[in-house]
């Protein structure tokens, strides 16, 4: 898209921390919905500064209820505003920044410690619908790497330690997984990539149940500009091994969590370290991924931190 540039502008104009600040949007989710969906053209001042209308605010500000309601923004950038706004009355979103008389907010606060103590409240009290709303308003303000590190990892690591101590029982943390899921699903929605880009292949091998931490990793592999195709949970290797083929994938990367040891497991990885070309990466994370990885010698990585895997992302496409 072309950027059209400041000559006689009408005033007032905003740079983009102040759009932010208001519509709850993070400068990434600007620049990726400017980009990828034109949703508004924002002129530039001779510093190269992006600078948006009231009119772009107001924009703005009914996408980023009507997604974190549950709308798909490829959907919604073509229409007007005045139909944004319809679509708004109609699913009684709440306008960001004001706090509807009479009810609870449904207003996500700038720390990601406050979004974590609102979601964690939300899953005692098995309210999915609040927890949803939170989350999606919190990925539009963090962004996905402050979201992933201080948000969903902290959540699901208290959830974790609840339902050892016996506060939470495993009703809470089922929900807090479904609720999680779709987000981060959602998230990657939101930062659909050009279908040429490098491609991966995501999801968790036989016998792995728990496909959190492989959506996490697809989760970032698209904000890294990668393709991602998700193929989901305890999937045999030659499932892995003919998406390669069809695709063209340069990484496969799979989520192994528990148990050590399991032989099936074992010999799933060897046969699809074997099967995929040598250029096709493996990597795998994952509390129990070291275990798995080692019999494989050089021919798997184990990427454990979300850090290092944005690195290794970064260096390979």
């Amino acid at each position: 898209m072309t950027v059209p540039r400041l000559n006689n502008p009408p005033a007032p104009l905003h740079p983009v921390r102040v759009v932010s600040a208001r519509t709850g949007l993070s400068p990434d989710v600007l620049r990726v919905w400017e980009r990828r969906y034109r949703v508004v053209q924002p002129v530039r001042s001779e510093g190269r500064q992006r600078l948006y209308t009231d009119g772009d605010m107001e924009r703005l500000r009914l996408l980023a209820n009507l997604t974190a309601n549950g709308r798909s923004i490829s959907q919604l950038a073509p229409l007007s505003t005045d139909r944004l706004q319809a679509l708004t009355t109609e699913d009684g979103a709440p306008t960001v920044g004001v706090m509807p008389r009479g009810r609870r907010s449904a207003l996500v606060p700038g720390s990601a410690e406050s979004v974590v103590a609102l979601a964690l409240n939300a899953i005692e009290q098995f309210d999915s619908q609040h927890l949803d709303q939170i989350l999606r308003k919190a990925a539009l303000r963090l962004g996905t790497d402050d979201m992933l590190d201080h948000v969903i990892a902290p959540i699901l690591l208290e959830v974790g330690e609840r339902w050892h101590r016996g506060t939470f029982i495993p009703a809470n943390e089922h929900l807090a997984s479904a609720v999680i899921r779709t987000t981060l699903a959602w998230m990657s929605d939101q930062s659909v990539t050009d279908p040429t880009a490098t491609t991966a292949i995501v999801g968790t091998p036989v016998g792995q149940t728990h496909e959190l931490g492989a959506l996490i990793a697809g989760a970032i592999a698209v904000s890294r500009g990668w393709r991602v195709i998700y193929l989901g949970a305890n999937l045999p290797p030659e499932d892995f091994v003919r998406a390669v083929a069809r695709t063209n994938a340069k990484a496969v990367a799979l989520s192994v969590v528990y148990p050590t040891g399991d032989p099936t497991l074992r010999a799933a990885l060897k046969y699809l370290a074997a099967g995929l070309p040598p250029t096709v990466a493996l990597v795998l994370g994952g509390a129990a991924a070291a275990d798995y990885a080692r019999p494989l010698g050089r021919r798997a990585t184990v990427l454990q931190r979300p850090a290092d895997f944005r690195e290794w992302l970064e260096l390979s496409r």
